[in-house]
């Protein structure tokens, strides 16, 4: 049987093609939960086979299948789809933040057997105080961080008395609007499409001459390869993972003075943090740091991922914060104001070419040819602020996404918004990133050189979370509460 046959767009076909001996394009997101007051002991357990008992809908009952050698990957319905296969129920050995992610580490970095969908849900159990987690993996070919959160935004409930909703039973109806829409534009004729061919190439053209001209103020183009870093090694198939908090209203803050964006504000805070930890380690490239950042753009007709990429320097060879977060803040407004004249065919476009080029130089790595970027920084925004979602009346007190390693890079960051916060994941290569204690206290520091930022005078108590989860008073925070307090009107 070959009905519900879906072939792989461009960009679909180029994360299959990164699938490695060591690497996986794999990503997720890690939620934890609290029950209900007056919950019974089985209430996480209970919710599992609740939403076991769901059906899988397209894409998720649907397999990569590839006919012949000379034919290309297509999605096709799985007709020996098992729900067992992909909804887990696993517990703790024993409680604790560190330990959940200990176990998802593991998980996490596992090749998706290609003979079934390439999805898995687990939820986890042992937490503490009856907490437990939903660690929702995919490949990157079935959709991008985007399509994930989709996904996860459909299934929570705003409502904490209304029923528990699973992811895989709700993309189908997305799915169906799209198709719609494509065929009306299949009725193109010929003429009409070599015509829109023939745009994208000179938008292209235009839009890649605008990347790599001089910024203002300079007579040197941007550097369109990344500076070797010992951050970019060869890598084993294991992963770390570790996590972050902020406050939302608090990067909001630091970055309002300029007009600087919470996006900008964290990819400074990287910036900062890996400068310092590069010079721990006495392996600071003379060259900043370049991070690809992923950038939504809705194409009806991209498949399963619909992003393009921006690179960014991350100001790692300024040693003042301010002019770090200046510097990335301009050229981030660059980038969209480029992006922004384009179509979005042409930002689709120029992902396959960036992603081509990063595929290109990481094989030639062994030959000295150096990477484009040396690491991903994304930025996955969730919801309105003080929304509160919930699962079968479970509350969700934090979520932390996961991307991939990509190449020869032994870090990779996403961080998520939800409520007043922002969560952070951090997966990286256990090979070559040991101090992962030291790692954080760089993360700390520049958050703090970020604050002193706002004001050397006014003094705040803004709050910083820790890596457990637990909020804490940040020392010595130098931040403008005035700045702060109209933030919050």
């Amino acid at each position: 049987m070959t009905t519900n046959i879906r072939q792989l767009k461009p960009l679909d076909r180029v994360f299959l093609r990164l699938d490695g001996e060591t690497q996986h394009p794999n990503i997720g997101v890690v939620s934890i939960y609290e029950p209900p007051p007056g919950a019974s002991e089985t209430f996480a357990r209970d919710l599992f086979y609740h939403l076991r008992g769901h059906p899988a809908k397209s894409p998720f009952n649907e397999r990569l299948v590839k006919p012949s050698r000379l034919k290309p990957y297509h999605w096709q319905l799985d007709e020996d789809f098992d729900i067992d296969n992909h909804v887990k129920l696993l517990q703790l050995p024993s409680p604790g933040h560190d330990q959940l992610f200990r176990l998802v580490a593991s998980i996490h970095p596992e090749r998706f057997d290609r003979s079934r969908p390439l999805w898995q849900w687990h939820l986890i159990e042992g937490l503490g105080d009856g907490d437990f987690a939903i660690y929702f993996k995919a490949h990157h070919v079935l959709f991008d961080g985007v399509r994930m959160r989709n996904i996860m935004l459909w299934s929570y409930n705003y409502d904490p008395d209304s029923e528990a909703k699973a992811p895989w039973q709700g993309l189908e109806f997305v799915n169906d609007h799209k198709r719609k829409r494509r065929s009306e534009r299949q009725a193109k004729s010929a003429v009409d499409k070599v015509r829109g061919v023939l745009h994208t190439a000179r938008e292209l053209k235009g839009l890649m001459a605008a990347l790599v001209a001089p910024p203002p103020g300079s007579d040197r183009a941007p550097s369109m390869l990344a500076p070797k870093s010992i951050l970019n090694q060869a890598i084993s198939a294991d992963r770390g993972i570790f996590t972050l908090d902020y406050s939302m209203a608090t990067l909001r803050a630091i970055g309002k003075p300029m007009g600087a964006t919470v996006n900008d504000v964290f990819l400074a805070l990287c910036g900062g943090a890996l400068r310092r930890y590069l010079l721990l380690k006495q392996a600071l490239p003379e060259e900043s740091l370049r991070a690809v950042v992923p950038v939504d753009i809705n194409h009806p007709d991209s498949g399963n991922n619909s992003i393009t990429y921006i690179t960014v320097e991350l100001g790692t060879k300024l040693a003042d914060a301010a002019q770090r977060l200046k510097s990335i803040y301009a050229t981030i407004s660059r980038a969209k104001a480029a992006f922004a004249s384009v179509s979005p065919t042409t930002s689709l476009t120029m992902a396959i070419i960036g992603l081509g080029m990063t595929f290109v130089t990481n094989q030639l790595n062994p030959l000295g040819v150096t990477s484009a970027v040396n690491l991903l920084v994304s930025n996955i925004s969730t919801s309105r602020s003080g929304e509160t979602f919930y699962v079968g009346g479970a509350k969700m007190k934090a979520h932390y996404p996961l991307a991939h390693l990509l190449g020869d890079q032994t870090i990779s960051i996403t961080l998520i918004s939800y409520r007043e916060d922002v969560h952070v994941g951090i997966i990286y290569s256990p090979d070559h990133i040991r101090d992962v204690d030291e790692l954080r206290s760089c993360f700390a520091a520049s958050y703090d050189e970020l604050l002193a930022t706002v004001s050397d005078a006014a003094s705040g108590d803004l709050v910083r979370e820790s890596s457990d989860g637990a909020r804490n008073t940040g020392e010595g925070e130098q931040v403008a509460a005035e700045i702060l307090e109209r933030e919050l009107g």
